[in-house]
């Protein structure tokens, strides 16, 4: 589970995580992101009119593809892998509330529970998973500094060996739209608990033991092509992204 946590939610993630979304700015009705390239790896989103279909993950020789089931709320309840695994998605009043894995055989591989205060998502539980069974391993925590933003201004981790003294990273965003926010509805919810932030970009991130900043470039339509940053006293690192017009 702590891969969980390296992959998806620590400063280094660039990718790949989804909610009820209010962004300040219109969104290009068909303009959507539809692949996101680093050093490690590429993800690529595929697209019919409106509707997310699939994606593909690239890293080195390994490559598994996805196929997306919407239920009729036009959400996605069911992600089929080409690795023999499926993802079931269950919803509260719009909002993801759990994502768990499972092989062919049906047995658990891992989980994932969110909580809500109204739009806003507040709690991660995240689980190990042995045989079978889930075990509470930790929750993250997310503070904002206003009702409505999508983007948490704090984020704390609290591990289940040590529950009463959280990893607390502290966020900065500027006010351009964030790559993530470039999706339909549907995908944009699956982006939210998946990724820190969906609406805006990450410019700074505080830690209790270092800082990461962050650069970008955009194109005409005023979403990011580039991210390049890393911690200060490490290795920069560059996150392209792409976008496709959809018919």
């Amino acid at each position: 589970m702590r891969h969980f946590i390296g992959k998806f939610l620590l400063p280094t993630l660039t990718l790949v995580l989804f909610v009820t979304c209010k962004s300040e700015d219109p969104e290009p009705s068909l303009l959507y992101l539809s692949k996101v390239t680093t050093e490690l790896h590429t993800r690529e989103y595929t697209f019919d009119g409106g509707k997310a279909t699939g994606s593909t993950y690239t890293e080195g020789a390994t490559k598994v593809t996805a196929t997306f089931t919407y239920n009729g709320d036009g959400d996605i309840t069911n992600i089929n892998y080409s690795d023999d695994t499926r993802e079931a998605i269950s919803y509260l009043n719009g909002n993801i509330i759990s994502r768990k894995r499972y092989d062919t055989t049906n047995k658990l591989l891992s989980q994932w529970d969110y909580e809500y205060s109204g739009i806003q998502l507040t709690k991660v539980q995240y689980y190990e998973v042995a045989d079978g069974i889930p075990y509470a391993a930790g929750h993250i925590v997310y503070e904002y500094d206003d009702t409505a933003g999508n983007d948490p201004a704090q984020v704390k981790e609290f591990l289940n060996h040590t529950p009463t003294t959280p990893s607390t990273s502290v966020y900065t965003y500027d006010q351009t739209k964030g790559a993530f926010s470039a999706a339909p509805a549907a995908l944009k919810k699956y982006f939210r608990v998946l990724n820190i932030s969906t609406e805006k970009n990450v410019v700074k991130i505080v830690n209790d033991t270092r800082t990461w900043n962050y650069t970008y470039e955009f194109n005409d339509s005023g979403y990011p092509t580039k991210r390049v940053g890393g911690p200060s006293t490490g290795q920069a690192f560059t996150t392209s992204y792409d976008y496709t017009l959809v018919n």
